[in-house]
């Protein structure tokens, strides 16, 4: 099986900056969990994009299987390319959006330049195509999710509390958190039952974060 360099990447090369940062400075700290004993059967990719997070976790977990939800219309046929090379039957690939519908205004954004107001943000999820609600996720609302990645574009809040709600949320989540006001709320959720750890690499509102679960008492 090639490894994650080989990733098709396409022409943007913007892509390539994502390849680099998944892949080899591992924001999502996948190795490190790897490192820790983690185990992971199932695992789930929330904005897969073109597969560098699916390849890794495929590379570090060779039995996982991978259920991945990628809207864009430009990147999924990358992802389909890179699930014929990667996956082994092992990656489901989905080409719709996943976002919880039951409160639009659960989503990030910082009245500023990068998103006004949530109403930008359905414009956007709008603008990309079919979408699901979580909990019509079957493989969220009934199985047993090892691993969680997610990176929706503000789009977290929404989705990890609908997770809460159903109590679903798996034991490691490991994503990118977008916007101040979104931060916020995914501390509130995961302080009950997961560690919560976030970093701001930059002045841009957005930066991975890394949640596991805390010791049963």
């Amino acid at each position: 099986m090639p490894g994650c360099d080989q990733l098709d990447t396409g022409t943007d090369p913007h892509l390539r900056d994502i390849l680099d940062e998944v892949c080899f400075r591992d924001c999502y700290r996948l190795r490190e969990l790897h490192r820790d004993g983690l185990l992971v059967t199932h695992a789930v990719d929330l904005g897969a994009s073109f597969g560098p997070a699916a390849a890794m976790i495929g590379e570090l977990w060779p039995e996982a299987t991978i259920d991945c939800y990628e809207p864009s219309e430009a990147r999924f046929p990358l992802l389909a390319r890179n699930n014929d090379a990667f996956s082994s039957g092992r990656w489901t690939i989905n080409n719709v959006a996943v976002a919880d519908t039951t409160d639009r205004e659960l989503v990030g954004f910082d009245g500023d330049r990068w998103r006004r107001t949530p109403w930008d943000a359905w414009a956007m999820m709008a603008s990309l195509g079919p979408t699901v609600d979580v909990v019509e996720v079957e493989c969220l609302a009934g199985r047993t999710v090892d691993l969680l990645k997610i990176d929706v574009e503000g789009f977290e809040w929404g989705i990890l509390s609908a997770l809460r709600n159903l109590r679903r949320l798996p034991k490691v989540v490991t994503g990118e958190w977008h916007f101040t006001n979104c931060l916020s709320a995914l501390h509130a959720i995961f302080e009950p039952t997961h560690t919560f750890a976030f970093e701001r690499p930059g002045h841009e509102p957005w930066g991975p974060f890394l949640a596991i679960a805390k010791p049963c008492r």
